[in-house]
């Protein structure tokens, strides 16, 4: 990875737009592992609370730009969307994940795999309900 500055702190900063954007999505990824660590703890202590057991296998510095784009396609499609599209692109992308070889990159496509099927649930309910 190649930097450019420092800011006033002494932290390293990105000289390009793609370094910034794997920086900040792995920073979004560890915001969310801590998040699921501290949800993990309550469920412990309430069955009732819902956690992703996939962080425990993610290390957000081993995610890629492949990763991050993923992670976009899917919160985008969050509030409804074409779900087949996503699907698709979903597909490849996990055969790249899993070839390869990265745990932490197989943990997060388990991960992303939830998130596409509440995506999916979603979209079947408003078809059954006639909304679309």
């Amino acid at each position: 990875m190649h930097f450019s500055s420092e800011n006033l702190n002494g932290a390293e900063q990105p000289d390009n737009s793609a370094e910034k954007a794997i920086i900040d999505f792995r920073q979004e990824m560890r915001t969310l592992k801590t998040q699921e660590e501290q949800a993990a703890v309550l469920k412990e202590k309430d069955a009732s609370v819902n956690s992703e057991w996939h962080f425990e296998k993610i290390n957000p510095d081993e995610l890629t730009l492949e990763d991050r784009d993923m992670w976009e396609a899917v919160k985008s499609n969050l509030s409804g969307g074409p779900a087949d599209i996503l699907r698709s692109i979903f597909q490849d992308y996990c055969r790249r994940a899993e070839a390869s070889g990265n745990q932490s990159r197989m943990a997060f496509s388990a991960f992303v795999a939830n998130k596409l099927t509440v995506i999916i649930g979603r979209q079947q309910l408003r078809e059954l309900s006639g909304e679309d």
